[in-house]
């Protein structure tokens, strides 16, 4: 997903037009929270291990723990999902929210002491969240209490919060509005000048959905009508400029930006409208490849809209499978093949 010569970039030498990119927000929501758990523990030491204590308490096995009696941690934003949302939910995420809940309300009841966690895979980091809030709310060593105490307000104040809103304003539109609701939390609740810098660099580093075109969508699906407007007439500025594509470019990220609209600074250069890239250099802003051909005059009434995602739950799992094949096995096809007998298991055991 990188600007040069990465799987995207040659899919577009390839097909000629440039391609709407979608990065999924639900891996890049858990990357604050993985920064700052290395910061405060170490890196790791494998694809199942950590080099620090918390990370090798939080990879045993939690349920030989005894609960313990400790203070409710009051969310900034607190979320309590009726049933029906609750069941929509994936395994891994009913675990964390029910774990969430226990932290709440200052006690953990049994069925969830007695809950068995997935194992622990730097691939799916949603698993490692709940384990640090079971080891939270159990009984270790007093000496990691104040990490642990960190970890978890990020989790429930911020990480929870965000994934829940990705997940349920799944499309591509939403792409621009995920990340500043993002920074916007971590402004509110990350305390700390080490801690929200590193949040900040994980946002600039990132900032996918704070390129131009993201930006655009989001502005012709905005309910507001002064802001589609606003983005019809920039487009239409966009169409009579003639621009020519000159690459993908991350943007500088604005940390400063009091909406999604301003996370990337577009202002006009030589009669046409340009971004400022992590670079610094001024790059022509080109139309969305979504809004080619159409009519935008539509979108004066009622806002954009469409069924692709801005997330996938399967690059996880995918992440993870290739994670556990290439221990298995050497070499390109042998890997692939062992990743194909895997799902066509899955399958079979599903119908």
């Amino acid at each position: 997903t990188r600007e040069f010569r990465d799987l995207i970039s040659l899919l577009e030498v390839r097909l000629h037009p440039e391609v709407q990119r979608s990065v999924c927000m639900l891996h890049h929501a858990g990357l604050g929270f993985r920064h700052i758990f290395v910061s405060l523990d170490g890196t790791t030491t494998g694809p199942n291990s950590f080099s620090g204590p918390l990370g090798t308490l939080a990879g045993g096995d939690l349920t030989e723990l005894r609960p313990r009696t400790f203070t409710p941690l009051v969310p900034a934003n607190p979320i309590l999902l009726p049933p029906r949302v609750e069941r929509g939910l994936s395994n891994d995420q009913k675990q964390l929210y029910r774990h969430i809940q226990a932290a709440c309300a200052g006690k953990m009841p049994p069925k969830v002491a007695r809950s068995k966690i997935g194992p622990l895979c730097h691939a799916r980091w949603i698993t490692i969240q709940t384990r640090i809030v079971r080891l939270f709310m159990s009984s270790v060593n007093t000496v990691h209490y104040c990490k642990l105490r960190k970890l978890v307000r990020y989790i429930i104040d911020i990480y929870f919060p965000l994934h829940m809103d990705i997940k349920y304003r799944y499309s591509i539109v939403y792409g621009a509005v995920h990340p500043f609701k993002e920074l916007k939390l971590i402004r509110d609740c990350v305390k700390g000048l080490k801690d929200t810098n590193i949040c900040f660099e994980v946002l600039k580093n990132n900032c996918y959905f704070a390129h131009p075109h993201s930006i655009l969508l989001s502005m012709l699906a905005d309910p507001l009508f002064d802001i589609r407007k606003r983005a019809i007439e920039l487009i239409h500025y966009i169409r009579s400029s003639e621009v020519s594509y000159h690459g993908y470019f991350l943007p500088k990220f604005n940390v400063k930006a009091t909406s999604y609209i301003d996370m990337c600074t577009m202002i006009n250069v030589d009669d046409k409208l340009c971004y400022i890239n992590i670079f610094d250099d001024y790059i022509p802003v080109t139309e969305p490849p979504l809004t080619r051909g159409l009519n935008l005059h539509l979108y004066y009434n009622s806002p954009f809209k469409s069924d692709l995602s801005c997330h996938t739950q399967a690059v996880e799992r995918a992440v993870a499978l290739t994670t556990r094949v290439s221990k298995t096995v050497c070499g390109r096809i042998n890997q692939t093949a062992e990743a194909m007998l895997i799902i066509e298991g899955r399958r079979a055991r599903s119908r």
